[in-house]
């Protein structure tokens, strides 16, 4: 392994699953380690440490190959591996944990730190189905990678899925049997994806799956893509096959002429066949309704008073349940605005007006109060394409030290979120450090966000970053984006959690 001299050009250092990284610096030495991302790719990271002096701790080992890119501007750096157990391999089921396998279609949503994955976006059928649930499944492994065919996922990623041995495994496979360069029949791609499927179910594991989802099509492919999804659907009908899910019927445009298939009108963001809002969600909504009753339903949000004041160890948010009225409003909200929070308009072209009131959140099991939210209503006007109502709690207080993760976790409800493209919340540390949910938009694709068809209420969980430098937790904070004139609508916010982990 290579030896870094200062100035030199930043290399990129391949580790192996199953092995550890090992880095160490000469005296006076100054540089910046670099976990790269596998699915922006370039320089793109998911985490970094700072490299000094002496040796920094093994890092490693994780389940599946990574990318790492090495700097130096003062001094020496010298690299190398180690071996090392796979730090993903358990010894028993995860009751709710879940793997990540497959194509783009679950590699462009997902992001991490730390080999912990949670929601950077809502374009992910699996990632929104979790939140429409509430946020129930300890998402801890990501091996998918865009553009992968399920005969190179036999070999490249069901190793380390069957290692992990979470309870669930979501996949996405076969397109690019056919799509891409191996140019497979329909038969072979759905043999293929059958024997990850058998792979896991034999493994003690539930696969989360689905047929290939429609697309815009070239004629030569139509009838490939047919024969696998009907392979695919024989299968599961016969066989124990874990959760299923007829992607194809629910993205298929239904009066397309014969010979003519396609995705329906404005569900992707390329135009072909990557999902935007609208697929990803009435997919998870109707996989949601498969999981719901195989899974434990833990809570994942605060209960009751559960902030600074009375648990700082997993809340360093203040007045979660929304009481008193000394808050700030910015222009054009109506007020009173609970202790501690600030309701405004982040962004306004528009002329629309908010109101800021406090409601009970109930169970809908129990018919139980089992929280307070907050909840910011259209009143009067109109919103403008940009606009956006930012409810938001400042910091600047808890401190944290360099490599310190934070993330942030709520509930948000849409009621008739007409324009309403995006609902995010986010953590902020040291001004510049921010990690977000909600995002509605694709990592690939170019395409323009769409709007929230319906209401619905979601559990929205950051992914966990850390802290590059020592300092405080600055700001939590949840967003409603508009693109067009809303003359109505209202948006809770309840049970929000901003934490050290």
């Amino acid at each position: 392994m290579p030896t870094i001299i200062a100035g030199s050009t930043p290399q990129t250092i391949t580790l192996p699953e199953g092995r550890i990284l090992n880095v160490s610096g000469a005296t006076g030495t100054t540089g910046t380690l670099y976990r790269l991302d596998p699915v922006l790719g370039g320089t793109n990271s998911l985490q970094s440490w700072p490299i000094g002096a002496g040796a920094m701790a093994p890092i490693g080992p994780y389940a599946g190959q990574q990318r790492f890119l090495v700097s130096c501007s003062v001094g020496i750096v010298d690299i190398g591996t180690g071996s090392g157990a796979v730090g993903a391999v358990q010894s028993v089921m995860l009751a709710n944990g879940l793997s990540i396998m497959g194509d783009s279609y679950a590699a462009n949503n997902y992001g991490g730190a730390l080999n912990n994955f949670v929601s950077t976006q809502t374009s992910g059928i699996i990632v929104t189905a979790d939140e429409l649930l509430g946020g129930v499944f300890d998402i801890n492994q990501m091996v998918a990678i865009g553009g992968k065919s399920a005969r190179e996922m036999l070999t490249e990623q069901l190793p380390a899925v069957l290692l992990r041995r979470n309870r669930y495994v979501y996949l996405s496979a076969g397109y690019n049997d056919i799509y891409g360069t191996d140019n497979a029949t329909g038969q072979a791609a759905a043999a293929f994806v059958i024997q990850i499927i058998q792979a896991l179910i034999a493994n003690g594991q539930i696969p989360i799956w689905h047929t290939v989802g429609a697309r815009t099509y070239s004629a030569s492919k139509i009838a490939g893509h047919m024969a696998c999804n009907a392979a695919l659907r024989d299968f599961a009908r016969a066989n124990a096959c874990g959760v299923f899910l007829d992607l194809f019927m629910i993205t298929v445009d239904p009066i397309t002429p014969p010979g003519a298939l396609s995705v329906r009108s404005g569900w992707t963001l390329d135009g072909v066949n990557h999902w935007n809002l609208l697929a990803a969600y009435y997919a998870s909504k109707a996989l949601a309704v498969r999981l719901r009753p195989l899974i434990q339903l833990p809570n994942q949000l605060p209960a009751g008073s559960e902030d600074s004041a009375t648990s700082p160890a997993t809340n360093t948010l203040k007045n979660v349940i929304f009481a008193g009225s000394s808050g700030t409003f910015g222009a054009n909200i109506t007020g009173p605005v609970p202790t501690n929070w600030d309701v405004s308009w982040a962004t306004r072209t528009g002329t629309g007006v908010a109101n800021v009131s406090v409601v009970d959140i109930v169970d809908a099991d129990t018919g139980l109060v089992t929280a307070r939210g907050l909840t910011v209503a259209l009143s009067s006007g109109a919103t403008a394409a940009g606009d956006v109502l930012s409810i938001s709690q400042n910091d600047g207080v808890t401190p944290i030290v360099a490599g310190q993760l934070i993330s942030a976790a709520a509930r948000l409800s849409l009621a008739s979120p007409s324009f309403v493209n995006e609902a995010t919340i986010r953590a902020q540390a040291n001004v510049n450090e921010s990690t977000w949910a909600g995002n509605n938009a694709a990592k690939s694709g170019a395409g323009s966000n769409p709007d929230y068809p319906e209401s619905a209420t979601f559990t929205r969980r950051t992914r966990r970053i850390a802290a590059l430098v020592t300092g405080t937790i600055t700001k939590f904070d949840a967003r409603i984006s508009f693109s067009g004139p809303a003359t109505s609508g209202s948006y809770t916010l309840s049970q929000p959690r901003l934490r050290k982990d």
